[in-house]
């Protein structure tokens, strides 16, 4: 059982700062520990506002025009491919994996967009 009433230490909070990042592979999981664990809900509150600052401290970078050829052929091939495909086949895009399209954390999205190679396929290094 995850409640923890007088309990100083619960060992899933080791997770909290992964979770709050958006980098557990099954945050629900952890979504429903926190719903009974004070001590996992006290970890989280302690380290969600350094994760929401983080960004602002963060220079902006202005992505490669290469990358930002790449990234716009992907969106139009992906754009095309749905027009195609009906609008059926929308629907189904974020179950193909975590690299699909639809919500994702940062950290995810990142290591997506560095496996593809220049041409949009996976590539087998990254």
């Amino acid at each position: 059982m995850s409640t923890h009433g007088k309990s100083l230490h619960c060992q899933e909070s080791e997770d909290a700062a992964a979770y709050v990042l958006g980098a557990l592979d099954e945050p629900e999981f952890y979504r429903q520990h926190l719903a009974t664990c004070t001590v996992c809900q006290a970890e989280v509150a302690r380290l969600q506002p350094v994760v929401d600052t983080l960004p602002a401290t963060v220079p902006p970078q202005s992505a490669p025009e290469g990358l930002r050829r790449r990234v716009v052929s992907v969106v139009r091939a992906e754009a095309e491919l749905l027009r195609v495909a009906g609008a059926e086949a929308a629907g189904g895009a974020d179950r193909a994996g975590p690299c699909s399209r639809g919500a994702r954390s940062p950290r995810v999205w990142l290591q997506c967009s560095q496996s593809r190679s220049p041409q949009g396929h996976l590539s087998r290094h990254g």
